[in-house]
């Protein structure tokens, strides 16, 4: 399926797709009642204490007992990024709560591309160019780093030019994921952090998107190398705002009699899945007994999934990961049985395949999914990479 919100993102804390230490701690208010929780570009920064700043757009006043977290050795200024929880004022400029202060470092999740020998150089990852020098940390702990391979890039907007701070190597996602200020958008086009990404009617936007903010994206990469984004979550989060977002959390006890488009049950609740719903069946499959975490917006009754993260498998079921060559494929179509390196892998009408215009015999794939109880190895995601 096509994705939809990491709106989860704030909550993706939880699978630790972005989420900064610095933006997880600002959801938290220590009790405290809030009026906004926003992130975004600082503006202007007190030249004095007492001063007020200014963050994308908005005013926001400090006394004795906001809480000031500095996520950076720097002094901060203005271009710098900020985390806000506040209480609104009667004059409605905002009283901080909580401000923590971040730099401007954005953060892309996508396949690598381009690695130059040497490291040092270009890289293109997701079809945007970093430049690599003797400061960038480079990490492969974990997975290894290859062309091919997914990596998490962190850096910073010098000009035209993107400089990388650090890359380090992740696990293969369904979606390239971005965390960046929105410079501008459009109902065909978004700026995030210098990123231009298209939009289409099918784009979900959660949040009221301002210049200024900051934003997560999920997006699908095209062919021609571009982003077309599949999901927006503005970070600005006010309680009974628009489009308020909703989480629920529990075992999924009805599925649609036919694959997942339709309305489930979890945890008692109705949940509307759509084409545009991302599922995530990394660690187990969706299907009636299995627990997920769904985020979404409530329109009357019914929860509208922007997200559905099934986070422990039914009785018997477990995760897998497959890496091999493709020996035999389905006589007519993608789905159904698939032999990679000598394993049976069902690939169904839910699995999301990556590189659909590669698959033929010996090519070689990476499948992720589940494998029943009685082994059977059913594939939610397979990225077949083009033979050389």
């Amino acid at each position: 399926m096509t994705a939809r919100i990491r709106a989860l993102l704030v909550l993706l804390v939880l699978v630790s797709l972005f989420v900064t230490p610095a933006l997880a701690s600002a959801a938290e208010t220590d009790g405290g009642p809030f009026d906004v929780k926003f992130s975004g570009v600082i503006e202007t920064a007190p030249a004095v204490a007492g001063d007020a700043w200014v963050i994308a757009g908005q005013t926001v006043k400090t006394d004795a007992n906001t809480k000031i977290r500095m996520a950076t050795e720097d002094e901060a200024a203005a271009g710098m990024w900020a985390d806000v929880t506040a209480r609104k004022l009667s004059d409605g400029t905002w009283l901080a709560l909580k401000l923590t202060v971040m730099p401007a470092e954005m953060r892309l999740r996508g396949p690598l591309e381009v690695m130059p020998e040497g490291d040092l150089g270009t890289w293109t990852v997701a079809g945007i160019d970093f430049t690599v020098t003797e400061d960038t940390k480079i990490s492969d702990r974990g997975e290894p780093m290859m062309v091919d391979g997914w990596v998490e890039v962190r850096a910073v907007q010098e000009g035209d030019e993107f400089v990388a701070v650090s890359i380090h190597s992740v696990t293969e996602e369904e979606d390239v994921e971005l965390f960046g200020a929105i410079q501008a958008f459009s109902e065909t086009e978004w700026t995030v952090s210098g990123v231009i990404i298209a939009a289409t009617a099918d784009t979900k936007v959660m949040g009221k998107p301002a210049v200024g903010l900051l934003a997560h994206v999920a997006a699908k990469l095209q062919e021609d190398g571009t982003l077309l984004a599949q999901t927006v979550k503005v970070v600005w989060n006010e309680p009974g705002g628009w489009r308020q977002q909703q989480n629920i959390k529990g075992e999924i006890e009805v599925l649609p009699e036919d694959g997942l488009i339709g309305v489930w049950t979890v945890a008692g609740k109705q949940v509307e899945v759509s084409e545009q719903t991302r599922v995530m069946q990394r660690k187990a499959l969706a299907e009636v007994g299995a627990t997920a975490h769904v985020v979404g917006y409530t329109e009357g009754d019914v929860v509208k999934a922007l997200l559905v993260i099934v986070t422990a498998p039914a009785e018997g079921s477990k995760p897998f990961q497959l890496v091999g060559v493709i020996e035999t494929l389905p006589a007519e179509g993608m789905t159904g049985e698939w032999v990679v390196s000598g394993k049976t892998v069902l690939v169904t009408e839910s699995t999301r395949i990556a590189g659909q215009q590669f698959v033929q015999v010996g090519a070689r794939v990476t499948v992720l999914g589940i494998e029943k109880a009685d082994g059977t190895l059913i594939a939610t995601l397979a990225h077949v990479k083009q033979s050389r």
